[in-house]
């Protein structure tokens, strides 16, 4: 009895290829945004239009942390303490619930919709410094449910803590080893993450503004691990990020489809 007729190469690869298509995983990222009552939201609406229109395709979208711009708490632990000024706290926290919203009412009533992540940067992070000097505000103050972000469908992923989605790491930035809880440096901190945490995950962050991609060939199963800074969302022209200086021209403005 003659056995199965050879199949085609070609059709047999574009099979695969289809195969893979339908169960990949698309995570939209979303560099650091620091959303700032003196900046209009018209991004987050755009982001939010976007992600709604591509609903059906998008499985994650992942904001990198600092999408609070927190201005308000900017000298918190810094000169003779806190400085703390509860009208601009308000201001910076609508602000960016305003910036929330844009992202998330657009996909109400969709049937699928994508898993929203907000993970938390440095800048958010002054907000539970504010408290550890300043415990008087507790109960008064807090994050993240100043922010509403279960309310509005965010998950939650605390400072300097990793989550893998998809087999890829997320952090808002990686650790250097040690107590204190500077970024890994250099020149390319997207190579330097790589180096530090050895152990074959492909890994995201933020926190530098700059886009920045490193890839490592050679892992033990032989595959290749990339690493990426994610840049930012904002307008790099705008008035209430002047304290960049010279780094507005390493930024990249945008989003990043995985």
């Amino acid at each position: 009895m003659a056995g199965p007729k050879p199949e085609p190469f070609l059709d047999r690869d574009l099979r695969e290829s289809e195969e893979f298509r339908a169960r990949r995983e698309v995570h939209l990222v979303v560099g650091d945004s620091h959303a700032h009552p003196d900046e209009p939201n018209h991004r987050f609406a755009a982001l939010g239009a976007f992600v709604a229109e591509h609903a059906k395709e998008i499985h994650h979208v992942i904001s990198m942390g600092d999408l609070a711009d927190m201005a308000s708490l900017l000298g918190v632990g810094k000169h003779n303490g806190p400085l703390f000024d509860g009208r601009r706290y308000w201001q910076d926290v609508d602000v960016a619930v305003d910036a929330l919203c844009r992202i998330a009412e657009p996909l109400a009533g969709l049937r699928k919709r994508p898993k929203l992540w907000a993970i938390e940067g440095n800048h958010e992070e002054r907000i539970t410094r504010l408290l550890e000097l300043e415990p008087r505000w507790r109960g008064v103050i807090g994050y993240p449910q100043d922010l509403l972000l279960g309310e509005l469908g965010f998950t939650h992923v605390p400072f300097l803590e990793e989550i893998r989605i998809g087999g890829i790491a997320y952090c808002h930035y990686w650790k250097s080893p040690g107590a204190s809880p500077r970024p890994v440096g250099g020149e390319m901190p997207s190579r330097a993450a790589l180096l530090k945490y050895p152990d074959g995950v492909s890994r995201v962050c933020g926190h530098s503004h700059r886009f920045e991609h490193y890839e490592l060939a050679g892992t033990s199963d032989h595959r290749k691990i990339s690493s990426l800074v994610a840049g930012c969302f904002f307008d790099t022209a705008a008035s209430s990020h002047r304290w960049a200086r010279s780094d507005a021209f390493r930024w990249r403005s945008g989003l990043l489809w995985l």
